[in-house]
């Protein structure tokens, strides 16, 4: 214990001297300090860089507002009805389990609430969300702010004029680098918006569709993988260009007079 306090005495002791004196003794026995005012050091001091400017899109400036703890419905797709996973990931958590995402997702939505005094209530609409939406919006129940349906179901939405114009949104700057500006771009048509999507959004990524195709099959006509890859590569794999290689090999290849599932 006495070497342990020794210890420490020494230390304080060294950062007192390190902290007093740095400087020289002057001819008439005055201090000199390093640090002390002196015009030329201050000259020679670095100035502090500029703050590099902040990007607009980046800050999140939407403004506070207390909702009086009004439900925020949306309305999510199910696809399988498994367990309304489809409806929940990227909506919805119950608990903070561990897991990254469950519980990005579970943090984000107890922070919006408690923000801006809202109740989010995500309501699980189904296969198909087509029908819920115009059934809503006939019966004027407002049960449904936001909807997450399938890119398969927008034409019918957006045909039967029952999804809203987010560009005559004042509060909603779908110019923020959270918002796809691909979606943006090309989902605006006749200056409306009626659908985006952005990083809130990622079940897109888990259900990414992938293509495969048989080697050898292909090379029994003459088709190489390697020309195949440099087609997608030039940005030349289109569904034209799918439909061209499907026609040239499709057969009937029982010889039964029929193309099903038995054929190539």
């Amino acid at each position: 214990m006495a070497k342990k306090l020794l210890c420490i005495l020494l230390t304080a002791m060294l950062l007192l001297i390190s902290c007093s004196g740095g400087g020289t003794e002057t001819a008439d026995g005055s201090s000199d300090a390093e640090g002390s005012a002196n015009p030329d050091a201050a000259q020679q001091e670095e100035t502090e860089p500029e703050p590099e400017p902040v990007d607009p899109a980046t800050v999140f400036d939407l403004e506070v507002k207390d909702w009086g703890g009004k439900d925020l419905g949306i309305l999510g797709t199910n696809w399988y009805n498994i367990n309304s996973n489809w409806t929940s990931l990227e909506l919805r958590c119950h608990e903070m389990t561990g897991e990254a995402m469950n519980d990005a997702v579970y943090t984000r939505n107890m922070n919006v609430e408690s923000k801006y005094n809202v109740n989010i209530v995500v309501s699980d609409g189904g296969a198909y969300l087509d029908s819920s939406i115009t059934n809503e919006v006939v019966a004027g129940t407002n049960s449904y702010d936001i909807a997450y349906p399938r890119i398969s179901e927008m034409n019918n939405i957006a045909n039967s004029g029952n999804a809203y114009d987010m560009n005559a949104i004042d509060s909603l700057d779908l110019s923020k680098a959270w918002w796809s500006q691909f979606a943006r771009e090309n989902l605006t048509v006749a200056d409306k918006i009626l659908f985006i999507s952005g990083d809130m959004n990622f079940m897109d990524k888990w259900t990414a569709v992938c293509m495969f195709f048989n080697k050898n099959v292909a090379a029994s006509y003459n088709v190489t993988a390697g020309e195949l890859y440099d087609l997608v590569d030039a940005g030349q794999w289109t569904v034209d260009k799918f439909s061209e290689y499907t026609d040239a090999v499709t057969n009937d290849s029982n010889g039964d007079g029929t193309l099903d599932k038995e054929d190539t």
